[in-house]
Formats: structure tokens, C-alpha cells, sequence
């Protein structure tokens, strides 16, 4: 792939992670990647919505590798592994950074760039339900917590940002281990 494509790519994750769609002008883009003024329309002929829809598919594929290297952990290893994960997003960029889908999924206006973010939260849903039942947590269980976990991670998230500390992932991220070794404990006995 171009690297001044990647390079787009990267830089819009960023800047949808940090500044949402309205934010995330395509004159920042150029700014942010140091790409020249002709190559978004040059690599995405159908403008800022093309490289933001691309863009959320390329977290997509993060999530997907993050998935498969968590595959057969525990619910406490998937649970500490995504805390984990946002603790780094945002001690990492100085609490600048957040979702890029939470991004879209709030700031873009209904159509495509909301339905892909829509679709795109479904489907790490779906990978995290699958990563908790591979752990043996029951189907209907792990729905629930995949669901709860990442709505409490995402809004933990989001209060960091605003007091630049990662306490309240901190407090959240109590609440969703307990649960977790519950969901192991259950597992345990019916294995």
C-alpha cells in the first residue's frame, strides 16, 4: 500500500480520535500527515467520507488482531487486556485521544459515516462476545458483558479526557473485573 495513503489512514484515526468529524478538517489532515494538497482526492475519490469510512475500517482491523491475539483468555485477562488498552490510548496521547468510532458515532449526522461506525461497533461486539464465550462464559452472558464493557470503557473514556487522569477507567475498570471473575468462577463450574 502507498505509504502516503497509510499515512492518511493513520493521520485520520488520529484526528477522529482527538478532535471527532467536525474536527478533523481535511486541511488538518494534510497538516497532520504532511501529505500533499492533491493526494486525498488523488487516494480517496470520494473525499472525507471515503477516508473516514476507510479509516474505521482499518480500527476494524486493529480490533480484529487484538481479538485473535486474546483468543482462549479468560474473561479477566479480556477484561484487564481492554482496560489495558485504553489506559495506553490515553496515557499515550495525553489524554487527547479517545474512539474514533465513538467519535463518529457521536459528532457525525446520520448516513453512511454513522451507519459504518454502527457497524463497526457491532462487530466488536460480536468479536469480544466470541473471545468471552471461547472463555466459556455462556452465549447470552457474554453478549451482556461485551456490551457493558465496552459502554463502560467508552464513557471511563470520555470523563478521562476531561480531567486528564485515568481514574475514573481506574474505578470502572474495579467494577468490570469483578464482574469478570464472576463470569471465570460460573465458567469454572459448569467446564
Amino acid at each position: 500500500m502507498d505509504d502516503t495513503r497509510d499515512r492518511m489512514l493513520d493521520g485520520a484515526i488520529r484526528l477522529l480520535a482527538s478532535k471527532g468529524v467536525h474536527g478533523a478538517s481535511l486541511g488538518k489532515m494534510l497538516s497532520e500527515t504532511g501529505a500533499p494538497r492533491g493526494s486525498i482526492y488523488h487516494h480517496f475519490p470520494g473525499g472525507r467520507n471515503q477516508l473516514f469510512s476507510e479509516a474505521l475500517d482499518r480500527t476494524t482491523t486493529s480490533h480484529d488482531r487484538w481479538v485473535a491475539a486474546h483468543a482462549g483468555s479468560t474473561a479477566v485477562s479480556v477484561t484487564e487486556a481492554f482496560l489495558a488498552f485504553w489506559r495506553a490510548v490515553l496515557e499515550g496521547s495525553e489524554f487527547e485521544s479517545g474512539c474514533p468510532v465513538l467519535a463518529v458515532t457521536v459528532s457525525a449526522p446520520d448516513g453512511e459515516l454513522f451507519d459504518k461506525a454502527a457497524s463497526v461497533f457491532a462487530s466488536s461486539m460480536e468479536h469480544l462476545t466470541g473471545l468471552l464465550v471461547r472463555a466459556g462464559v455462556p452465549r447470552s452472558d457474554a453478549a451482556e458483558f461485551a456490551t457493558v464493557l465496552v459502554a463502560s470503557a467508552e464513557g471511563a473514556v470520555v470523563i478521562a479526557r476531561v480531567q486528564h487522569s485515568v481514574r475514573p477507567l481506574d474505578a470502572v475498570g474495579e467494577l468490570l473485573l469483578g464482574r469478570a471473575r464472576h463470569l471465570d468462577a460460573a465458567a469454572a463450574t459448569t467446564a
